[in-house]
């Protein structure tokens, strides 16, 4: 059997803190449109301030640069079969339906987080051959505008401090905004 990548690991441990923390929250039988997949999309039920269905989706970064990186999208419908005619970024405040960015939302920037390191493959080589290449720099422009753990040695450390930055934002910026019922949170614990 196959080793799951640090993103689908990942995955599983925010539905286990999910199922754990906020029973409503619900795993789909299947996935309801292409651009929701079954494995990374969490369905909140209907919103008790808006009375509109509420769809949480881990999106990964599909960019061969871009490995192990994924941001959050929110998406707010009145009607579930309506999901793949639904326009992009609307008003979110509002609760308008439509598919939205978390980050952009919250953070006011289109965040992602870091499961994994840069690929430093040639940085070495690129000494050689540029003068000013300073891998430094490139960490600062690659990770500008990302979470990234503390340490990528230890795969646990890295799932246990995205879900522990993560979900600080679904309580505030998510649950408590729409009116789902919240808790306290505990740290993850994985």
């Amino acid at each position: 059997m196959a080793t799951a990548s640090l993103y689908q690991q990942f995955l599983r441990a925010v539905w286990k803190q999910l199922k754990r923390n906020y029973p409503f929250v619900k795993r789909f039988d299947k996935a309801i449109s292409s651009a929701i997949p079954q494995s990374s999309s969490f369905s909140l039920g209907k919103s008790p301030l808006y009375d509109k269905y509420v769809i949480l989706d881990f999106q990964h970064n599909s960019k061969p640069w871009g490995p192990g990186q994924f941001t959050i999208n929110v998406r707010i419908l009145s009607d579930l079969s309506q999901i793949d005619s639904l326009k992009h970024f609307q008003d979110y405040r509002q609760a308008e339906d439509g598919n939205y960015r978390l980050g952009g939302e919250y953070y006011g920037y289109d965040r992602w987080w870091c499961l994994k390191d840069r690929d430093r493959t040639f940085d070495e080589q690129m000494k050689g051959i540029l003068k000013n290449f300073d891998p430094q720099h490139e960490d600062q422009k690659f990770f500008e505008g990302k979470w990234r753990p503390s340490s990528f040695a230890d795969p646990e450390t890295v799932i246990r401090e995205a879900l522990d930055d993560i979900f600080p934002l679904l309580e505030d910026a998510l649950f408590a905004r729409f009116g789902f019922p919240i808790q306290s949170l505990p740290k993850s614990g994985v």
